[in-house]
């Protein structure tokens, strides 16, 4: 396994499969996470990245309450929704989309190059 990276992962999701299947995608590439079922446990000043499936958020997940908790954070946002797409992203500072089912190099290639 590789050394821990400094700067966390936050993953909001209420599916615990998908939470935990990131979880250890990340943990296994030596990133340290924070997915829990709730408001992720990582102080808002101290993530680096934020991944929220929209399909299934965790809370009730805006582009103000992305913005508010996580001000200046990449959020990389996921969603299966036909109806979804990049402007899924477009109220954040720094949001991103991505489409699922999502390739795990492709979303793992687009977090770390956010946290680098």
């Amino acid at each position: 396994m590789q050394s821990v990276k400094t700067s966390p992962i936050v993953i909001l999701s209420s599916d615990a499969v998908f939470r935990t299947s990131l979880t250890s995608l990340f943990e296994n590439r030596g990133h340290r996470v924070s997915a829990d079922l709730g408001v992720a446990t990582i102080p808002a000043g101290e993530a680096g990245c934020v991944i929220v499936d929209l399909d299934r958020p965790s809370t009730r997940v805006s582009c103000d309450w992305l913005e508010a908790r996580y001000p200046g954070v990449p959020c990389v946002v996921l969603s299966g929704s036909p109806w979804a797409g990049p402007h899924a992203a477009a109220g954040l500072s720094c949001g991103y989309f991505l489409a699922k089912p999502v390739p795990a190099l492709q979303l793992t290639a687009m977090v770390e190059g956010l946290l680098a």
